[in-house]
């Protein structure tokens, strides 16, 4: 879509205040470098490009998820290194590509870029290059909401709510259990029972900026008091403001023997306000992700909600 030179490697997204399509490309090989050559994107209803801006980001990492307000696109970094033994096994054919490279847990800190998506608003006078540093170790798995309130003073708030686990869960080369070299599914990689590598779980990381840009503090938090089991693919009911009370995610309905976490069955929905949860199982089935979609009725526009 008016970039052939790139490729899309993350989630699209639908901004439904603007009614625009938003599309993140960058170049495939940059997650093998020190840098990376972004390009956000904004297409109207009918494909039509009316925003394109560019970043060059100070950082080796793999983009799978982001997440965007009224004036920022949210970058939050999985870092990454070069794997020169994974590289090698890749070129003779012995691994998939992403073997070349794997997760790089040096920092104690999670790099979040706040880029400015429009020219004419405050945040641009923020060195964009300078990320804020979330104080935990966290990789993101997907981003189900982002928002920013601002006060009378000019100060805002950004709050993103995402699953996120452990960088010593996360593997690069069986991600989701897909393995190259065997047609066989095989989750086992995605239920390891272990304190230290914890796997998806919901968090929200919020910041405070001043009227400047300039950071007054990060924290990170549990979505929910009450729910601490897995939870993946969170999204939330578009018809709403970005300012959203319940998150639904793809989660377990109990501890398991066999595949204790890993396909879910289950669609939890966290109550942010007073850290509630409600739960819904489709049968005997997995369910993967919850999906909204508009509904056109006679009378009235509705939302409704599928299951992947």
């Amino acid at each position: 879509m008016g970039n052939d030179r790139k490729r899309t490697v993350a989630h699209c997204k639908i901004d439904t205040q603007t009614k625009r399509l938003l599309v993140l490309y960058s170049n495939v090989e940059d997650i093998f470098l020190n840098q990376s050559n972004l390009t956000f994107c904004e297409f109207d209803r009918d494909f039509v490009l009316k925003q394109k801006k560019e970043f060059l980001v100070p950082a080796q990492m793999m983009v799978h998820d982001w997440g965007f307000t009224e004036d920022h696109y949210i970058l939050i970094v999985n870092s990454v290194k070069l794997d020169l033994q994974g590289s090698l096994k890749a070129l003779c054919g012995q691994a998939p590509m992403v073997s070349a490279v794997s997760t790089n847990p040096s920092q104690p800190t999670t790099p979040v870029y706040l880029l400015p998506r429009f020219s004419d608003t405050s945040c641009v006078n923020r060195d964009w290059r300078i990320p804020v540093e979330a104080p935990s170790q966290l990789w993101i798995s997907h981003i189900g909401n982002a928002f920013e309130e601002r006060d009378h003073s000019g100060n805002a708030r950004i709050q993103i709510q995402a699953a996120v686990s452990s960088y010593q869960w996360w593997c690069l080369e069986k991600m989701f259990g897909y393995d190259f070299q065997s047609p066989e599914f095989d989750s086992s990689v995605m239920n390891v029972v272990d304190p230290e590598k914890r796997g998806p779980h919901l968090v929200q990381v919020s910041i405070d900026l001043d009227a400047e840009g300039s950071c007054l503090g990060c924290s990170v938090a549990s979505c929910s008091t009450q729910w601490h089991t897995f939870a993946d693919f969170p999204v939330i009911n578009p018809a709403h403001s970005m300012t959203n009370r319940f998150l639904y995610a793809s989660s377990t309905s109990g501890p398991r023997k066999f595949l204790p976490f890993f396909l879910p069955d289950t669609i939890a929905k966290p109550d942010l306000c007073n850290h509630s949860v409600k739960t819904w199982m489709p049968g005997n089935g997995a369910c993967r992700r919850a999906l909204f979609c508009f509904q056109e009725e006679p009378a009235r526009r509705k939302m409704a909600m599928f299951l992947l």
